[in-house]
């Protein structure tokens, strides 16, 4: 195995490891703006602006959960009143 596929070897596998302690997936911000159809530069918006949860782990990292309440929260449904 090379140098870079060793590397990128390690680095998913501990990507993994957090995953499986989260029980949930992280996406990188390409994966959600492919998810979203948005530029990864929307998505440093939205985090920047605190509308979006996303830690950074080496590059910043979005989880599942947090991109669907993201989608949620941006619904133009309305509530209906009781």
């Amino acid at each position: 195995m090379t140098l870079p596929h060793l590397t990128m070897w390690l680095f998913c596998d501990r990507i993994m490891s957090i995953d499986t302690m989260t029980k949930e997936k992280l996406l990188t911000l390409r994966e959600a703006a492919k998810y979203l159809r948005v530029s990864e530069r929307s998505l440093y918006r939205y985090i920047s602006d605190g509308r979006l949860k996303a830690t950074k782990v080496g590059y910043w990292r979005i989880n599942e959960g947090d991109l669907e309440a993201f989608l949620r929260g941006g619904s133009n449904i309305k509530k209906r009143k009781k």
